[in-house]
């Protein structure tokens, strides 16, 4: 199975340096990376030209001009360029277990939404590794020995007993489901223009509405959180929640401004 990985990403270079870094030393190879970015800086086409003649990586990299929080038009692009039969959707910010798309490619359902949690990484430990521009000394026990947060969902435990068939409340970070899946309820709403809500509540619930199950899996897909301040505050998730009740109440599953312009 070829599989679409797929990173929203906006401005922090160092970040995705070492996410891709990442993405290098998977165990599983039949993937292609679309860095869908909500700017255009020439600093990251000329990064993408030095990471693909290196020749580890199939990445492609879309851009659009930053006119504020725009990252579901940009996603929905990279959803529409992708080739693979399954998409996963990672953030610019978070380094992938080495095992982390062989798990989804084994786990992998047809009208299931998968997801996985994500250790979050201490700000030193972070520096650590920006400092060092690798993440070679990234591993469980080094985050043991840190102040790191949810180290627990750094263990990999890839037996069946660890997959729970309930909702925990997905992560934008790390989920994936079968592209069709996605199309079945128009992508991404590009109405949402606001961070927090719009990226990963909104998507979940009409996937669900529209009848896909789902398999949480947080010890098979393991990611590792770099530390940043938060990038989003109260008032921009409570403009996104108003509109998700908003929607949830008119009980649109396929979204009017996604991949798909309906008329509106």
């Amino acid at each position: 199975m070829f599989i679409s990985v797929i990173i929203p990403y906006y401005k922090k270079l160092d970040y995705l340096d070492l996410v891709l870094q990442g993405f290098t030393k998977q165990s599983y190879s039949s993937f292609e990376i679309i860095i869908a970015e909500d700017n255009n800086e020439e600093r990251t086409k000329q990064f993408i030209d030095t990471v693909q003649q290196k020749g580890k990586l199939k990445i492609s990299l879309i851009q659009q001009e930053d006119n504020g929080f725009q990252k579901n038009k940009i996603v929905n692009q990279a959803i529409l360029q992708s080739k693979g039969s399954f998409l996963i959707f990672i953030d610019g910010d978070c380094i992938p277990h080495k095992d982390f798309v062989r798990q989804y490619s084994l786990l992998a359902q047809e009208g299931t939404l998968l997801y996985g949690r994500r250790v979050m990484l201490s700000k030193s430990r972070t520096q650590k590794l920006l400092s060092q521009q690798s993440i070679q000394s990234l591993s469980f026990i080094s985050i043991l020995c840190s102040t790191s947060k949810r180290i627990e969902d750094g263990l990999y435990l890839p037996y069946q007993w660890t997959i729970k068939k309930k909702q925990k409340g997905m992560l934008g970070s790390n989920w994936g489901a079968f592209k069709k899946d996605i199309e079945q309820v128009n992508g991404f709403d590009e109405d949402y223009t606001t961070a927090g809500v719009g990226e990963d509540v909104d998507i979940e619930w009409r996937l669900l509405r529209a009848g896909n199950t789902v398999l949480f899996a947080k010890h098979h897909l393991v990611q590792y959180h770099l530390d940043h301040p938060l990038n989003y505050d109260s008032s921009s998730t409570a403009i996104g929640y108003a509109l998700l009740k908003k929607k949830q109440e008119e009980g649109l599953i396929y979204c009017k401004n996604g991949l798909i312009k309906c008329n509106r």
